[in-house]
């Protein structure tokens, strides 16, 4: 009699080529303007046994390594106020002022700054004028000029106005 069913044998006992696993790519470095994105890619086989061999040596697998970083959110950030340094202040004391410039800026999509108009920027514009030095000024002596002398010759005498005089602060 003869036994019907399915026969089965080992073939192509040979360890199949490596190849390139690229794992999904992680979170980007940046939520606005361009960022990069990171991944690992790693090289594996199925041996002759039929065992996968993961993170093998690179040089078993093709040349064209697919990429492990990539630009990423490339999308213009919202507007922002720059404003520069205060100036000198214009006076020592009594009230001075200082000023610096203000403006609305935003970070395009490949990280280059430009000025938007003031409407374009949400938040409060910061002061671009201030106050400085609001103190009262020492007192001076100003001195007025001199009268005539009172004889033409001889001990005479003449005279001239002193005032103390002080630049209050403006408040």
């Amino acid at each position: 009699t003869c036994a019907t069913g399915v026969q089965q044998e080992n073939c192509n006992q040979i360890a199949c080529p490596a190849y390139w696993l690229a794992f999904p790519w992680g979170d980007c470095s940046e939520t606005c303007a361009t960022g990069v994105q990171l991944r690992d890619v790693q090289c594996n086989r199925v041996n002759a046994e039929g065992n996968l061999l993961e993170d093998i040596s690179r040089e078993f697998c093709p040349l064209s390594q697919p990429r492990t970083l990539q630009t990423c959110a490339v999308v213009a950030c919202p507007s922002f106020w720059s404003a520069t340094d205060w100036s000198e202040c214009s006076r020592s004391c009594g009230s001075g002022n200082q000023i610096r410039t203000v403006r609305c800026r935003r970070e395009n999509a490949v990280g280059e700054l430009t000025t938007m108009f003031d409407q374009q920027c949400l938040a409060d514009r910061p002061a671009d004028f201030r106050q400085c030095n609001v103190v009262n000024c020492p007192s001076v002596l100003v001195t007025g000029q001199w009268g005539a002398c009172s004889k033409t010759c001889g001990k005479g005498e003449r005279r001239r106005n002193v005032t103390c005089s002080q630049v209050k602060a403006n408040r």
